[in-house]
């Protein structure tokens, strides 16, 4: 009985749902990942309501595309705010196989990120009640992502 639950397992670690990764992409490494720490959307075991988000739902990211930490969908970690590179294209942090990195906002949108885009507004857009007055603007080297499927590839 032992050897067929670990058979079991075994399997459904080899099988990771589509949504973990990008398009196109194989292998059992998630490219889709919370930042979690005190400040950001993902506390820790308490969850963030609505309420709590005073930068705005529009200005706070939930998820972050990630191509280089090497995360097994099945692993219980993700980014660590206070650990992780605010550089875009970094592999631990914001990065993707894509030319430009995209991310989730709490609002639902998705957004891609240029890698001229300061790092310091990349982290206050991590945190939910910073107060950072951010400007929506394609020169802030942030824009609204219509659809991600039609991003061109970054190639090596």
């Amino acid at each position: 009985m032992h050897m067929a639950v670990t058979h079991r397992l075994t399997l459904a670690m080899e099988r990771m749902p589509k949504i973990y990764r990008f398009p196109g992409e194989h292998g059992p490494t998630t490219n889709y990942l919370a930042v979690v720490g005190p400040e950001t959307a993902w506390p820790g075991r308490a969850t963030v309501t609505g309420d709590e988000v005073k930068d705005g739902k529009s200005n706070t990211i939930l998820i972050v595309e990630n191509q280089g930490a090497g995360i097994h969908w099945m692993e219980p970690r993700d980014l660590s705010f206070a650990d992780m590179d605010f550089t875009i294209g970094s592999p631990q942090g914001l990065s993707s196989k894509y030319v430009d990195p995209a991310v989730v906002m709490m609002d639902g949108r998705i957004r891609r990120f240029e890698k001229r885009l300061p790092a310091d507004v990349f982290r206050a857009m991590l945190t939910i009640n910073g107060g950072e007055c951010l400007v929506d603007d394609e020169a802030a080297g942030w824009h609204l992502l219509p659809d991600g499927r039609q991003r061109p590839i970054r190639v090596p």
